[in-house]
């Protein structure tokens, strides 16, 4: 009893203190709904009538469609650049093509007026041996007619 009659004040704050803590839980515990939630059920279900059913193929149709012009388009620009490249490299084989037979003409051109150049200064040596040999004769004809006087 002595340890009552020396901590009493400090027994009855803690009285006080446990009634207070009781008093909140029990106001608590009224304040909340009595009915719990309703539990879920194990299997859910999903009612699907011919709409829904009709809606989604008719999405599913759609996006194969879809998907289809896609790969459509993907295949004739594919196929438009194959073309594309194909006259590319036609046309860069006609140029070269070109480009060799005209480096051909002109050495062949270059050819014919070497020997046209050739021809012509033939003739021209010709014409001068022919001259000279005329000279010469003409000089022989002129010394045997001066020797013959």
């Amino acid at each position: 009893m002595a340890f009552i009659r020396q901590h009493w004040t400090y027994l009855l704050a803690a009285l006080a203190l446990h009634a207070l803590f009781a008093g909140v839980f029990g106001l608590t515990m009224l304040a909340l709904p009595h009915q719990p939630p309703p539990a879920q059920l194990a299997i859910q279900a999903v009612v699907v009538d011919s709409s829904v059913l009709n809606r989604a193929s008719r999405q599913q149709e759609q996006q194969r469609e879809r998907a289809q012009r896609e790969a459509q388009s993907k295949a004739e620009e594919a196929q438009r650049l194959r073309q594309e490249e194909e006259r590319r490299v036609e046309q860069e084989q006609r140029a070269e093509t070109e480009r060799r037979e005209q480096a051909e003409r002109e050495v062949a051109e270059q050819q014919r007026r070497r020997e046209e150049q050739i021809v012509v200064e033939r003739r021209e040596a010709e014409r001068r041996e022919s001259e000279r040999r005329a000279a010469e004769d003409a000089e022989r004809k002129k010394r045997i007619e001066d020797e013959r006087r």
